[in-house]
């Protein structure tokens, strides 16, 4: 019976402890897949800091991401053949702050209102050749250089979150828009409008009353994310 009253006490800590909005810092690895781009995936670290005030709270984020893409493509246009070769590697950088409230639906269940801006810097860094064969064979060479572009964008994104405990695991499910607030990055905006239906499933287990991990997975119109994350609660 002691045995059993110490894991229930632990279990009702713990669950408690992943109901209610404390300051946490998480950090952990992101993968971003963008649908226009197939052959483009971009990884790397991102951590996050919420601080709690009671009736609400506060969150900051920071993500930098990288990848490469290599095209090849070649056309015939009459007799003439035209190819080309491109290299591009990519570098984001993602800034959030938000500001959200958590609501206590019931002993096992939250409902969580969030809304946040975030800005994404694009730098893009690359080397294009391009060359046209004649029908006699000989060549001539259209492009051969390097290629430089940097660029941000605004995003301004509206959230609403439903969590369900079971122990000391949750399930949460998001439902959301995104909007386009600024100049569009070129080369990677999706034609059609600039609002995208957001959508999130995160998984999440509570190692101990102030440890948790999780693996988190967004989708929208104009990408795709997944990131496994540590985090700690204070």
């Amino acid at each position: 019976m002691k045995t059993f009253l110490i894991g229930l006490s632990v279990l009702f800590v713990t669950t408690q402890a992943y109901c209610t909005p404390l300051n946490t810092l998480e950090a952990g690895i992101v993968k971003l897949e963008l649908p226009d781009l197939e052959d483009l995936q971009t990884n790397g670290p991102q951590v996050s800091l919420t601080r709690d005030f009671q009736n609400f709270y506060v969150k900051g984020s920071y993500a930098q991401l990288s990848g490469n893409l290599t095209g090849n493509f070649a056309t015939i246009d009459g007799t003439e053949l035209i190819k080309g070769q491109s290299t591009f590697d990519l570098d984001f950088d993602f800034v959030e702050f938000g500001i959200g409230k958590k609501f206590k639906i019931s002993d096992s269940s939250t409902l969580n209102l969030q809304g946040y801006v975030s800005r994404v810097y694009l730098a893009i860094n690359g080397y294009e050749h391009y060359t046209q064969t004649f029908e006699d064979g000989t060549e001539l060479v259209l492009f051969d250089g390097s290629y430089s572009e940097k660029s941000t964008t605004d995003l301004i994104t509206l959230e609403v979150n439903y969590r369900k405990y079971f122990d000391s695991i949750y399930v949460e499910l998001g439902l959301g828009a995104t909007s386009d607030a600024s100049t569009n990055i070129k080369r990677l905006q999706k034609e059609g409008g600039d609002t995208s239906t957001l959508l999130s499933v995160e998984l999440g287990y509570a190692i101990t009353p102030t440890w948790a991990t999780n693996v988190r997975y967004l989708k929208t119109d104009e990408y795709n994310a997944i990131s496994g994350n540590l985090s700690y609660r204070f």
